[in-house]
């Protein structure tokens, strides 16, 4: 079985145990709670896009070895305009993206393009895995 696999079953085993008191954060426009998973060497560019597929708001779960990041992510006219900016590299890793996100404890908007912009509304959430 390769990585992603067991990285999505990970995560849905994970959501499938947590409480109805403590629903995913991002709630799609259609009432559903989209889950993206992502392994720390996807780049933020690839996961983007797949969150676009799902309207631009998704639960984006990075599946590290020994526990889970959670990123409220919300893609462009959804994302917060009012911090300026900052730039990133297309193929930044999202092992990179959340180490940035560590440092910031206010949502952070960050610019893959001119066009595109994307917000971790309230930074990350570390989730342990349920085995």
């Amino acid at each position: 079985m390769d990585a992603r696999n067991i990285a999505t079953r990970r995560v849905m085993k994970t959501v499938a145990r947590r409480s109805t008191m403590q629903p995913l954060p991002v709630l799609a426009d259609d009432g559903t709670r989209p889950v993206v998973v992502a392994l720390p060497d996807d780049d933020l560019n690839s996961v983007f896009e797949r969150v676009e597929a799902f309207g631009g708001r998704a639960n984006v779960f990075v599946a590290f070895p020994d526990w889970l990041a959670l990123i409220e992510f919300i893609n462009g006219s959804g994302a917060r305009d009012s911090a300026p900016a900052q730039h990133v590299h297309e193929a930044t890793s999202m092992a990179m993206y959340v180490e940035f996100l560590k440092l910031h404890d206010t949502p952070v908007t960050v610019s893959l393009s001119a066009s595109e912009q994307t917000t971790a509304q309230h930074g990350l959430h570390q989730v342990a895995y349920a085995f």
